[in-house]
């Protein structure tokens, strides 16, 4: 994880977006359209079997990428590629995806529900209320307008990921 970390190009111009769950409306899947629409220029990759209302929705936008269930080395080289991690859950628990964003060093975007204000400290993750797009928009705003942020957030990710290991989980 620690080598690859540190290879991202923090001032391409075509950033990508990574959501990795559940594709259901608690998991805030309509949100996530939503900003997509918001951000044509950035592209949305979305990793998780669709379930529930979902099934055979076709409303996406045209940067908005959904990839089904895939193995676990195609998600983490999907996190490898992807230059955030966006989170818009309306629910949660103590999410591991997001210790597998933090240790691949994606600055993280999301929802301050469940055990996430906990894990999640401003330094390298903006929290944002559940359901409110204006708040995740602005924080994308300043991943977009600032490579220099989103360099020192995903390295800040990096290295805070070592407080998470098995024996304190």
């Amino acid at each position: 994880f620690y080598k690859l970390s540190f290879n991202r190009k923090f001032n391409k111009s075509n950033l990508t977006a990574l959501y990795v769950g559940a594709v259901t409306r608690q998991k805030g899947i309509f949100e996530l359209i939503k900003i997509a629409k918001c951000h044509p220029d950035i592209q949305f990759r979305v990793i998780g079997e669709v379930m529930g209302d979902l099934v055979g929705y076709k409303n996406f936008p045209n940067n908005f990428i959904m990839h089904g269930s895939l193995q676990r080395p195609r998600v983490l080289k999907y996190m490898y590629c992807s230059d955030f991690f966006i989170f818009p859950s309306h629910t949660e628990g103590f999410p591991f995806v997001i210790l597998e964003a933090l240790r691949c060093g994606l600055p993280i975007i999301s929802t301050k529900v469940g055990c996430l204000p906990t894990v999640l400290n401003n330094k390298g993750s903006f929290l944002c209320d559940v359901s409110n797009v204006d708040q995740f928009n602005n924080c994308i705003k300043i991943l977009i307008t600032n490579s220099n942020i989103r360099r020192e957030m995903s390295e800040y990710n990096t290295f805070y990921s070592h407080n998470f290991n098995y024996s304190n989980v």
